[in-house]
């Protein structure tokens, strides 16, 4: 298809009605790259019948046929020299205006380099979502789970994460966000650089530093900053299960994960854990927390249930 029938096409179903979704946000914001004014229209109907005209002029310009539209024949004139621009908006940069999802499944971990060059690694049950124009203004993602950043320094496009409410602001680092939806409190780990961590618009963190680890408790909005060694940031990449201040509810969430299985606690425990496993089966894993915790375990339809008291 050349380039003008693919400009007809596209305007023809817009005013139809009968365009995709991405087929309308893509005239609208070609439309809202030009600096029209339209600030003579009262309303938003009259807004409407004038951006539609406009675009029936383009496409009766692009098969030269020729109709009377005095009143927006000067500003249409500009806008049909600006015409191709909507093929180009279309032929050029559709990956840019499309957000992509990365989904990673229970059980496994994904790393993916983006067009930077910035790489980001996600752990087990985490959900990546790359914004449409990565890196035109901004570098803006949003996370749910965990996931390990190498960022690219480039103070001209800064890189956002959106977790939540969290927002994480940094300019060439390397870091770790914890962020699952089922958790109580976040985690954010610097092993290298400095962000700035905010929620909406309550600054967090102005500075947080390597070797630092700030946990937000999203129920209470307590915030703590503690000491942690870079070489304890995720270690999870190298298939070492760490816990660090861990309840059994954690512990057991993360084992979830990490081995696909489902695992359920009963009964409560009030007890908090630093320990770590080299991923060893699952049964030894939880054998060594039968010797630490006291806890107790049973397997029923491909389930592992977690008593965290004996049974009577």
């Amino acid at each position: 298809m050349d380039k003008e029938h693919l400009i007809k096409t596209i305007l023809n179903k817009y005013l139809r009605g009968t365009a995709t979704p991405e087929e309308v946000r893509q005239v609208e914001l070609w439309y809202d790259s030009f600096p029209e004014d339209e600030s003579l229209l009262q309303d938003a109907d009259q807004k409407e019948a004038f951006r539609k005209a406009l675009v029936f002029r383009i496409i009766s310009k692009t098969t030269r046929r020729r109709y009377r539209w005095p009143s927006v024949a000067a500003a249409a004139v500009l806008l049909i020299a600006a015409g191709l621009g909507l093929y180009q908006f279309t032929a050029k940069a559709p990956a840019a205006l499309k957000a992509e999802l990365v989904n990673v499944p229970f059980g496994t971990h994904r790393s993916i380099k983006l067009s930077d060059g910035s790489v980001v690694h996600l752990n087990a049950g985490s959900q990546l979502t790359i914004g449409a124009g990565y890196g035109k203004k901004e570098r803006k993602i949003t996370l749910s789970g965990e996931a390990f950043f190498d960022i690219v320094k480039d103070p001209e496009h800064p890189f956002l994460i959106q977790s939540g409410g969290i927002t994480t602001t940094v300019l060439g680092t390397s870091f770790n966000i914890k962020a699952y939806p089922e958790q109580k409190d976040w985690q954010i780990n610097v092993a290298s650089g400095a962000v700035k961590v905010m929620r909406e618009r309550e600054v967090l963190a102005a500075v947080l530093t390597a070797d630092k680890a700030l946990r937000y408790d999203t129920a209470t909005r307590s915030l703590a900053i503690t000491t942690m060694q870079a070489s304890e940031v995720a270690q999870w990449r190298n298939n070492i299960l760490y816990f660090n201040n861990s309840s059994l509810e954690e512990m057991a969430r993360e084992l979830e994960r990490q081995y696909n299985i489902p695992i359920s606690v009963q009964g409560k425990q009030e007890g908090h854990y630093k320990i770590s496993f080299n991923k060893q089966p699952l049964p030894e894993v939880l054998n060594i927390l039968v010797d630490l915790t006291g806890i107790t375990y049973t397997t029923e339809d491909g389930k592992i249930i977690i008593h965290a008291q004996k049974p009577n």
